[in-house]
Order: C-alpha cells, then sequence, then structure tokens
C-alpha cells in the first residue's frame, strides 16, 4: 500500500525516505518552472528533470490546496529551497519512490503537508531509514529539524549494512527537536517499542502504537479540530480535516 505521512502545523528538514538521483526529480527551488504542468491545484512532473519556483508554489498555496506529483518518470521529490505559507491552504507531495526535504517548510496557518509515496520505504547500504524520518537534524534556522504531531505507518526495511532503521526516523540528531510523534508498531515491522529512532533507544517525542490502537481514535496530542478518525476513511488511520484522503 501506498505510505502516506500527514503533518499539521509541522516544521519538516532533511526528511528523506531513500537517497534520490539527481538527474530524476520534481524539484522545488529558484530555478525558472519547467517541465511541469499545473491544472486546478495539481503540478505533475512531465519529465525526468522537473523544476517548479518556490514562489510560483507560495503564490499558489496563498489561494488554495496544492499537489506535486512525481511520477515514474521523475521519480522523487526534492525541496530544495525553504518557504512557508499562512493559510488554511494544504500541500501534498506525491512521490512515485521517495521525498526529500533539505530546507525549512513551515505552515504558520491551518493549513497542513501530506507526504505520500508508492510502496514501502527501504534504506541502502549506509543509509538511515524511517517511516518519516531518514535523518533529522537541526542545520539551519531555530526550529530546524522540529517535527510535531505526526505519524507514520508505512512498512520500514533496510537493504544493505550500516546505518540505522527506525520506526519514525532513522537517524534523530536533533533530539529536542520531534514530539508528539507516533508509528504503527505492526505496518512498519518495527515492533520494538524501543525503537522509534535507529540510532538511540526511546525518544522521548516518538511512540509507537499498535495497529488496533492507532486505528481506534486519535493519538495523545492530536487536536480534533485538526485531525479526523473513521473506520471508513485513511484506512481507520489519522487524516488531516484540511487535506482528507482522496
Amino acid at each position: 500500500m501506498p505510505v502516506r505521512v500527514r503533518i499539521a502545523a509541522a516544521v519538516c528538514v532533511c526528511l528523506s525516505f531513500s537517497a534520490l538521483q539527481a538527474h530524476a526529480a520534481l524539484t522545488v527551488s529558484v530555478h525558472a518552472t519547467k517541465n511541469v504542468s499545473c491544472s486546478a491545484g495539481v503540478c505533475t512532473a512531465t519529465a525526468a528533470m522537473a523544476y517548479l519556483n518556490v514562489s510560483d508554489l507560495q503564490t499558489m498555496l496563498a489561494s488554495g490546496d496544492v499537489k506535486l506529483v512525481a511520477p515514474a518518470a521523475a521519480k522523487d521529490i526534492q525541496i530544495s529551497r525553504a518557504f512557508h505559507w499562512g493559510s488554511a491552504s494544504g500541500l501534498t507531495l506525491d512521490a512515485y519512490r521517495s521525498i526529500r526535504v533539505d530546507f525549512r517548510v513551515a505552515v504558520d496557518g491551518a493549513g497542513a503537508v501530506t507526504l505520500t509515496t508508492n510502496g514501502s520505504v527501504t534504506g541502502m547500504s549506509g543509509s538511515n531509514v524511517g517511516g518519516l524520518i531518514g535523518n533529522n537534524q537541526e542545520i539551519g534556522p531555530p526550529d530546524s529539524g522540529v517535527v510535531q504531531k505526526s505519524y507514520s505507518a508505512g512498512a520500514v526495511s533496510h537493504a544493505g549494512s550500516g546505518g540505522h532503521v527506525g520506526g519514525f526516523v532513522g537517524s534523530d540528531a536533533y533530539t529536542s527537536g520531534i514530539s508528539g510523534c507516533y508509528w504503527d508498531l505492526d505496518m512498519s515491522g518495527v515492533s520494538s517499542p524501543a525503537d522509534g529512532a535507529g540510532n538511540y533507544n526511546n525518544d522521548a517525542g516518538i511512540t509507537g502504537l499498535a495497529d488496533a490502537t492507532l486505528k481506534s481514535g486519535l493519538p495523545a496530542g492530536f487536536d480534533p479540530a485538526v485531525w479526523g478518525s473513521d473506520p471508513a476513511i485513511n484506512g481507520g488511520l489519522p487524516y488531516l480535516l484540511s487535506n482528507p484522503p482522496q
């Protein structure tokens, strides 16, 4: 099943499902928009190398929901420039293979971010892999590396040697940055409650929940004005009211 992760009013830095190939991606950057087709709030890469100008993206978010799609040709989505928005608009990043966020993305208003990839999360030799984040670290301004009130539910695995595997984050180098976050102990395959982070045990901001528990109602700290829980929606997993699954 696709991996879907939803983040409400959070800041995300260095979230990486897997290593990206430099020659193939839908990249958000200062480059002029190129090889991207946008219609009714959906922007799809039309070639292996595609660019969406960050100012163009912010303009669209000011007026409505936006979905970025990297199909099989582009494979990945890469955020190569910091940006933020203050409206209630939702941003969805939908990648065939992986998503990488190298710069600060801030939701200042009631909007939200949804990350979707096509399958499980698999790390290669020497990489760090987690259900939501590969590597989390504070690399820029204060709040960089902060992830709050988020969850992951996809399968997590490692195909080589070296690196770290965690239910939520592969390596958490900014130990005070993650709070109120959860992962699915059953669906992830990372079943030890101590292994929310792969590089050390019992990361205080991450809690593992059984699949049935995660689907039985909103986890502690999830605002019911922001999140919904319904057995008939999103497979019973929590979803953002402002950006429900289609």
